[in-house]
């Protein structure tokens, strides 16, 4: 309970100095102001607990951001432990089009000429023919509805025109050449085509390597004597369930089939074309089927090149594979698909299954064959050097970070406000003060300074084998007062990526034999840091900081102890946080003291009340006795 929740309970349930005339509220908040200064200092302790702990926070999440940008093993182009970080190269093909290249690491500088003979396919199969049912009436045309003037529209490749077909007399003849003049005026000629059927009663709509949809008329319809459903069309919807889509062959029942071994099985007016092949798609099958609204034809195809790659299929209930099946695609193994074949450097017939593929540190990429191209692969010195700058950058920055905070000035006399103390002041007032109050908390502080002396000692100090440390390739110590700060020579780091960049990538990414771990005695830690290079040093000291994983104590990373870390078991269990805990306790046992003492006061005057009351009772009575003498 806190003291302005006390105060307001009191004032409301007591009425005080009735005889006596004294302001009691007020005595005894005076009498009780030094119990509570005892309570606002501890409150005062647990708000400077708090903001150390989002102090060490911040320097947790700082080497947290730093070690996941530039020591995870999934970003190779960032990885600063990666040996090919410090050896670049760069393949540049003099005919991209015919073959793409690209350093990957190993490479060998100079000159490669290729040229394929044969490129890698994939095995496939496509529908033997269109697929959609021919667009056409349903029945025998409706002459007397063309009387008057009709209308309908042809959405033909997403472009909508309306028809009107003039009202007269018509017969097949007529009403055919009026509806393709009609269609020639509003899409041009030789778009869609309109023919007889066999039967000389209806016609048939054809617009090749087209998609075409037939909708009703404005007004007055014309599909309606033509016998044309309305939303006809020379392509399936493949969002349709399969017992309806509009082919040759129509599905019923159950549609079961197996795909390289891998079965499926679909009730035909439950699952969408759509649905049936992402299905199939993202199978074990290993293929993808897919639709051509162009061409109005299914393509299967294995998702792997090369003579090793083929597609069974094998049709077991329905018509979905097959010759007369809704694919239109063979029920029966198709053929392999077929390698790359090249020549590399005057070795022929060098065979691969796919069209990428690395050699000696290049990867190819084959795009056209018989075509001669060469690749020159050279040291890649600007990208490394861009590596290293930028995360000697970041260093330079958390470097900064943890000198501000211990160093930060402390100023003593500026504590956290009291809910009182804050009553009285302006927003813009409290923030200035808390700025104040807050500097300093971390000054010389027993985890973070130690975090940046290793730092920085681990920039300078020899890397064992190498008798070596950064500045011998250029990277040094700025002026004292930039605290451990590295500086690029540009020309000299520039220099030795050309002439040494083994040297380099061991004064950065050497690692120890012996394995990091929090159990090393110190014997090992020392041979271990020593024979790290500077990378592997720095990721010793943020794992020995922010380390998640418990060793033999059952303790994590020193920060993580201290204060924990979002996202962590340690966010709620933390050394810090087990004394805010106490501390709540603490200022509970002091409200509940003050309380009970406040309590024994308003007893004690209102004692005194009552016996000044009585006074006064009795001091009356005499008065009357005596005749008010």
């Amino acid at each position: 309970m806190s003291n302005s929740m006390i105060n307001a309970l009191n004032s409301r349930l007591r009425i005080s100095g009735m005889s006596s005339g004294l302001d009691t509220d007020t005595i005894i908040r005076d009498m009780l102001k030094a119990d509570r200064m005892k309570i606002d200092k501890v409150q005062q302790n647990k708000q400077l607990m708090q903001w150390r702990k989002e102090e060490y926070r911040s320097i947790a999440n700082l080497l947290r951001g730093f070690k996941d940008e530039y020591f995870d093993i999934l970003k190779p182009d960032t990885n600063m432990r990666n040996k090919s970080t410090y050896t670049a190269f760069s393949a540049v093909s003099s005919n991209a089009n015919a073959v793409s290249a690209k350093a990957v690491g190993g490479a060998i500088i100079g000159s490669n000429t290729i040229k394929a003979t044969q490129l890698a396919t994939a095995a496939a199969a496509s529908s033997t023919g269109t697929v959609t049912k021919t667009l056409s009436s349903n029945s025998a045309i409706d002459f007397s509805q063309f009387a008057t003037d009709k209308n309908f529209s042809i959405n033909l490749n997403g472009q909508t025109k309306m028809i009107t077909i003039t009202g007269g007399a018509y017969d097949i003849d007529t009403l055919k050449a009026e509806i393709q003049s009609k269609v020639d005026a509003a899409f041009g000629s030789g778009k869609i085509s309109i023919n007889k059927d066999v039967t000389d009663t209806m016609l048939v709509f054809d617009a090749p390597n087209s998609s075409m949809t037939m909708l009703m008329g404005s007004t007055d319809d014309a599909l309606f004597g033509l016998k044309i459903s309305n939303g006809a069309s020379n392509r399936i919807s493949t969002s349709r369930v399969l017992s309806d889509l509009n082919t040759e062959t129509v599905l019923s029942g159950n549609i079961n089939f197996k795909i390289n071994g891998v079965e499926f099985n679909f009730e035909a007016n439950q699952k969408t074309l759509t649905q049936v092949i992402s299905e199939i798609n993202n199978s074990a099958a290993n293929v993808t089927l897919s639709y051509s609204n162009v061409t109005d034809s299914f393509t299967l195809t294995s998702d792997t090149t090369g003579a090793g790659a083929a597609i069974e299929i094998e049709n077991i209930s329905g018509d979905f594979f097959g010759a007369n099946s809704v694919l239109k695609i063979t029920n029966t193994t198709i053929s392999n698909g077929t390698d790359a074949v090249f020549e590399l450097n005057g070795t022929p017939n060098i065979v691969r299954d796919s069209n990428t593929f690395t050699i000696d540190g290049v990867e190819y990429t084959l795009k056209e064959k018989d075509v001669e191209t060469k690749v020159n692969v050279s040291q890649d010195v600007d990208t490394a050097f861009n590596k290293i700058k930028s995360f000697i950058g970041k260093y330079n920055e958390l470097i900064d970070a943890l000198n501000r905070k211990t160093t930060e000035e402390k100023y003593r006399s500026f504590l956290p406000l009291t809910a009182e103390q804050k009553e009285s002041m302006k927003e813009g007032e409290i923030a200035k003060w808390e700025e104040k109050a807050k500097s300093g908390l971390l000054r010389n502080d027993s985890i973070l300074s130690p975090i940046a002396v290793s730092l920085k000692m681990s920039a300078i100090e020899l890397v064992d084998g190498l008798a070596a440390n950064l500045s011998a390739i250029g990277i040094s110590t700025t002026h004292y007062t930039d605290r451990g700060k590295l500086s690029i020579n540009e020309d000299k780091l520039k220099e030795a990526l050309r002439n040494t960049p083994d040297k380099v990538m061991n004064l950065f990414s050497q690692e120890s034999a012996i394995r990091y771990s929090p159990e090393l005695n110190e014997a090992d830690k020392t041979a271990r840091y020593k024979e790290n290079g500077f990378v592997n040093r720095i990721l010793d000291i943020i794992q020995d900081n922010i380390r998640t994983n418990r060793d033999s104590s059952n303790k994590k990373g020193r920060l993580l102890e201290k204060a924990g870390i979002i996202g962590d078991a340690s966010e709620y269990s933390n050394t810090i946080d087990r004394d805010i805990s106490k501390t709540d306790k603490l200022i509970s046992d002091l409200e509940r003291k003050i309380y009970t003492k406040e309590d024994r006061l308003y007893m004690k005057f209102a004692k005194m009340e009552k016996a000044m009351n009585m006074m006064s009772k009795q001091n009356f009575w005499l008065q009357q006795q005596t005749g008010g003498q």
